[in-house]
């Protein structure tokens, strides 16, 4: 039951975006709830893997990710990232969704070269600017503990640019 005493129901129906014979989902699992954006994050799993789903409960439009969402302060955008030490099975990579007309786009993939790496959380600095965190265990610093860098990514020019790669 979410927070305006509203319950969600869902099947194989309603929520899976894939083909319905492709992937048997064995359960779903509600995540999180966002008020402001009256979203709720929905885990999907399967005998293939696990995805969250992003439904906006106003159109009912979805979109999945690999990860948790990170919604930018003004909620128009949110950040994806994958491939972090508590999601190793998903590609390492930054994704940046903007909300149009009830749907949520992809405007803007990031995939870091190296191996051995994981990027870790976001955080949003401000509305057009994401800090990542980054751990590099193929590369060490003095002390022998890995290499820790930070990953930007900010709108220049009304398009995203990456420093710090």
């Amino acid at each position: 039951m979410l927070i305006n005493k509203k319950t969600i129901s869902f099947n194989n129906v309603s929520l899976d975006s894939v083909l319905l014979n492709y992937d048997s989902v064995k359960n779903y699992i509600f995540k999180k709830y966002y008020n402001t954006n009256n979203t709720v994050v929905v885990e999907r799993i399967t005998v293939n893997g696990t995805m969250m789903m992003l439904i906006n409960l106003n159109t009912g439009k979805k979109v999945e990710t690999n990860w948790l969402p990170v919604f930018s302060p003004d909620n128009r955008r949110f950040a994806v990232v994958s491939g972090t030490e508590f999601n190793t099975y998903s590609p390492e990579k930054v994704e940046v969704y903007i909300k149009k007309n009830g749907n949520y786009i992809k405007e803007f993939e990031f995939k870091p070269d190296g191996a051995l790496s994981y990027l870790g959380t976001c955080k949003w600095q401000g509305n057009d600017r994401i800090a990542v965190k980054r751990v590099n265990y193929a590369k060490t610093n003095q002390s022998g503990k890995p290499l820790k860098s930070d990953i930007t990514l900010a709108i220049i020019d009304n398009k995203w640019n990456v420093m710090g790669k």
